[in-house]
């Protein structure tokens, strides 16, 4: 566990807008299960705050004066069944490390386990901080990712960890996912299951005809990928910058 404190009280931000400086106090880097829980404990009787990626806005995801956890050191993969597709990882894991690491454990299988949605514009979000978010992906005909966790294992305000699911402790567990950190320190999230898919990408170009009458700066065409990780395939990290790009005439 590494605590960084500055003489003056240093200011942290989220990574989007940047319109949300909040002066903090202290941020403790946490790597473990033990080191989690010994930064709760220590910082019982004042204003403590989780964060990952820092990609939440609206004010919320920072208190002032208040002690702020970094989890993303804390990014090991627990267990991986590759005959169920269930899979356990430590809160602070982003998206893209894990993807990574289903692709390297999965190397030279037909069949290969994937998660089930494609991440929004940005990439590099944690899974705690998504838990905590109850986030939703580009499959827009799917549920936001509480429809995705089977469960996970929280540290309480004294430092005790609990497991929460449907069955267990299903009352916390509601609260939880969502509760942006407020009702404890999410250490490790399991899936409901991963998804059986192949990897694959699709390219669809469109000729918008309206675009010739712009002038030569305009797009003569639309490249957009089509359906990705709605029906959950697995996408290396390359193909998240993917987006809308535009081809001008000739190209």
């Amino acid at each position: 566990m590494t605590v960084v404190r500055q003489a003056e009280l240093m200011i942290v931000n989220d990574v989007h807008s940047r319109l949300n400086a909040t002066r903090a106090d202290q941020v403790v880097t946490v790597d473990s299960l033990t080191a989690l829980c010994r930064a709760v404990t220590d910082a019982r009787g004042s204003h403590l705050t989780v964060a990952g990626g820092r990609h939440a806005m609206g004010g919320q995801q920072f208190g002032s004066g208040s002690t702020v956890l970094d989890t993303r050191p804390m990014a090991r993969v627990l267990g991986f069944d590759q005959r169920q597709g269930h899979i356990e990882v430590e809160a602070g894991i982003q998206w893209p490390e894990l993807v990574d690491y289903l692709l390297a454990a999965q190397q030279g299988r037909v069949s290969q386990w994937g998660i089930a949605q494609k991440q929004t514009g940005a990439n590099f979000f944690t899974v705690g901080g998504s838990v905590s978010a109850n986030c939703h992906g580009r499959g827009l005909t799917m549920a936001p990712i509480v429809h995705d966790v089977e469960s996970l294992r929280l540290v309480r305000s004294d430092g005790s960890v609990v497991t929460c699911s449907r069955q267990q402790n299903p009352e916390l567990f509601g609260l939880v996912v969502g509760g942006y950190g407020l009702f404890g320190a999410v250490y490790s999230v399991t899936p409901r299951r991963l998804i059986a898919l192949p990897s694959s990408r699709r390219v669809s170009i469109l000729i918008t005809a309206g675009c010739l009458n712009h002038g030569p700066t305009q797009p003569a065409a639309v490249i957009c990928p089509g359906r990705m990780g709605v029906l959950g395939r697995v996408f290396p990290r390359s193909s998240d910058a993917l987006g809308w790009v535009r081809v001008p005439l000739g190209a």
